[in-house]
């Protein structure tokens, strides 16, 4: 566990020093992203439960549905955000006039070591996620 940690750190601290809206700096994302997504069609594949079932499930609903129930809010808010990502990257202009979520939280990210702090916390979510 300790080298999967110290490698997403290396990781992140690599990553934090892309150049904004790059090739690169997509490929950072989208590698541990895909990973990630990896992991998830596998552990459903070996059977790993989707979630742990929470207490209070109503008689003659089995776990199962609980994951699909939650899961619908997240689905639309990714969904709106990619939406929302995309149109603003396709439509052309200048970025300052199509301002995206990225761009808009690029100012939170001036020092370095803020935003690999910030990547290794997306990394570290997106684990979790697997994981729970």
């Amino acid at each position: 566990m300790v080298l999967v940690v110290a490698g997403a750190g290396t990781y992140a601290a690599w990553a934090s020093g892309t150049a904004p809206f790059s090739s690169q700096a997509y490929a950072a994302v989208a590698v541990p992203a895909a990973g990630l997504c990896g992991l998830v069609v596998l552990r459903r594949r070996a059977g790993a439960p989707r979630v742990r079932a929470p207490s209070g499930i109503p008689a003659g609903r089995s776990a199962d549905h609980v994951p699909s129930a939650t899961a619908v809010p997240w689905l639309a808010l990714s969904a709106v955000v990619v939406a929302v990502e995309l149109a603003s990257y396709f439509h052309g202009g200048s970025r300052s006039s199509y301002p995206t979520i990225s761009s808009g939280v690029e100012v939170l990210f001036r020092h370095r070591a803020v935003e690999a702090a910030a990547f290794f916390g997306w990394l570290a979510g997106g684990w979790w996620l697997v994981r729970s």
